[in-house]
């Protein structure tokens, strides 16, 4: 029985042998098809990095355009300020310059009031002080405003 059993194992190892070049070729083939797996893998990824690059250059154009856009309208709401600002100065002087010639006298009503005084004594007389109101409607031509003459 012992040479039964050796030709037995024999007969096992060579079967065993037989089988191991099948072995090996389905192990070559499975690395075979892992490598066509990862090197497609590999491609595809090429592929989105490279769709990727080009959306960042996209991009950063994009951005490009939005920066000197708001640097313009920057730009133009300074000058639209500062136009702003002008008009508010020169409307503040001319409401001072109004105020300083109509109520605070400004120069021109200490020479109304003599020229007054002199055409009334003149004797410009006839019809309630028809001479003294030519008068006064030149000296309120050279102010800002022009009021009618008081009848006194």
């Amino acid at each position: 029985m012992s040479s039964h059993y050796i030709l037995m194992m024999q007969l096992l190892i060579f079967l065993h042998l037989l089988a191991l070049p099948r072995l090996f070729c389905a192990s070559l083939e499975h690395t075979l098809k892992i490598g066509d797996a990862v090197a497609e893998d590999l491609e595809s990824q090429r592929n989105q990095l490279l769709n990727a690059h080009d959306k960042v250059i996209e991009m950063k154009g994009f951005t490009g355009r939005a920066r000197r856009l708001l640097n313009d309208m920057t730009w133009r709401d300074l000058k639209q300020k500062l136009v702003l600002v002008g008009i508010i100065i020169m409307l503040f002087i001319a409401i001072v310059l109004v105020v300083y010639y109509r109520f605070l006298g400004g120069g021109s009503s200490s020479s109304s009031n003599s020229s007054d005084s002199s055409s009334s004594s003149s004797g410009g007389g006839g019809g309630g002080g028809g001479g003294g109101s030519s008068s006064d409607v030149s000296q309120n031509n050279r102010s800002l405003f022009y009021y009618p003459p008081t009848i006194s």
